[in-house]
């Protein structure tokens, strides 16, 4: 997941043609994180501006100018592949656009950030608070369900997950009605860009290896289980449930211990919820030994061992929705940090 810093051989360079106005400059403007972002910005093309000063960090972001912002950070850091078919009548309004932007106005289209109306892009519209945090998810999560609650709560959701609320305290309530400025927009980029690239989101490839290896000592032991099963030796059949028993306990003692690792722990508890059932299983399997032969059995005993086996094929039930449950989640968790599962 290393970053591509590679040059755009269209090199279009301009962000607006008329936005060279200085604008006022309070003493927030020289926080250091905001110097920062913009010089990061500037450095891989998102803008032409190199300090708070030129880049107008007061104004409102309109959405031609959001779209080089969004398009080159979706190229640059998530290596997301520009379209050559830049098709300039798929909207009516194209010509109002900034002729410097609608390249990268066609390429957001392309990746399917912006949602527009009637044919119309609106290029001079400002962007709101909600719609730039919707946006700038969509650039990761773009599947996402967009038809359930305030201003697409699950947008939202992983926006707080990925630091782009909790940090300027915006109002929940307000988003819809409050255009973002291009200061914001430049520390929301910047944030998502180092929550990208942070060493401890690469981090979470680790503590993915390292569930699915706890996990695995448990799953492992089960195979002796089975392999002794068909021997059917009762003496050997227990002390190997036994073993698959304890391992599995042993296991979710180490998956305890990682436990808020990386304040998701979807992941951690499904796996948790998987091998505590594993044990339940085989702690009723144990209840079979008796029961070996069953040839043999009274009716009453054959009854018991009836009902034996019947909590078992629950289990199994249950132990097969636990796993396909982790498989979704386990996708989810990859997707979510940017990383192949093996």
């Amino acid at each position: 997941m290393l970053l591509a810093f590679w040059l755009n051989s269209f090199a279009l360079w301009q962000e607006c043609s008329d936005c060279l106005i200085i604008t006022d400059i309070d003493e927030n403007t020289k926080d250091e994180e905001l110097r920062e972002a913009i010089e990061w910005m500037y450095e891989n093309w998102l803008t032409i501006y190199n300090t708070p000063e030129t880049f107008m960090i007061n104004d409102s972001l309109t959405r031609e100018q959001a779209s080089k912002f969004f398009a080159q950070f979706a190229s640059k850091v998530l290596n997301k592949d520009f379209t050559d078919d830049t098709d300039l009548d798929k909207f009516s309004d194209i010509e109002k656009a900034d002729s410097s932007l609608t390249y990268y106005i066609m390429q957001a289209n392309h990746l399917w950030l912006f949602q527009w109306l009637d044919g119309k892009f609106m290029p001079h519209d400002k962007l709101t608070q909600s719609q730039a945090i919707t946006v700038a998810i969509r650039m990761l999560d773009w599947n996402l369900d967009e038809n359930n609650g305030y201003r697409f709560k699950n947008y939202f959701k992983n926006a707080n997950d990925y630091w782009l609320l909790k940090r300027w305290d915006f109002d929940i309530t307000t988003l819809d009605t409050t255009n973002i400025t291009r200061w914001d927009m430049a520390l929301i980029l910047y944030t998502l860009y180092k929550y990208i690239t942070d060493a401890d989101v690469f981090g979470v490839m680790e503590y993915n290896n390292k569930l699915v290896d706890i996990a695995t000592t448990c799953i492992d032991s089960e195979k002796n289980v089975w392999d002794t099963y068909k021997n059917w030796s009762a003496e050997e059949l227990e002390i190997a449930i036994n073993n698959t028993i304890f391992q599995c306990k042993e296991s979710i003692k180490q998956l305890k211990e990682l436990w808020t690792r990386n304040g998701d722990d979807s992941l951690l508890n499904t796996v948790l919820d998987y091998i505590a059932n594993n044990i339940s299983y085989y702690n009723k399997m144990k209840n079979l030994i008796p029961y070996q032969d069953i040839a043999e059995l009274s009716d009453t005993e054959e009854e018991i061992y009836n009902t034996i086996v019947e909590w078992l094929d629950k289990l199994s039930e249950k132990s097969e929705k636990y796993s396909n449950k982790l498989i979704e989640i386990q996708n989810k968790f990859a997707k979510k940090y940017r990383f192949e599962l093996e």
